[in-house]
């Protein structure tokens, strides 16, 4: 069970993360060309390994688009 204020604890760190945050500009998103969606989905694949490597803004964009209109 979870002590009530808990959540206010959990929370507060993220919080100070978020006021660090700023806005960035991304270029438009390239939305031809590649492969066809049901190729995409088919070829699918989860993985659990992270890179500590920023996403390149042109893919960031990309990927916001394309997550927008799905």
């Amino acid at each position: 069970m979870i002590r009530r204020g808990a959540g206010a604890a959990i929370l507060a760190p993220l919080a100070a993360i978020a006021q660090d945050l700023k806005p960035i500009d991304v270029p438009t998103p390239r939305n031809e060309g590649g492969q066809a969606l049901t190729t995409t989905l088919r070829l699918r694949r989860s993985t659990r390994e992270y890179s500590d490597r920023p996403i390149p803004v042109q893919t960031l964009s990309d990927l916001l688009w394309t997550a927008f209109w799905s």
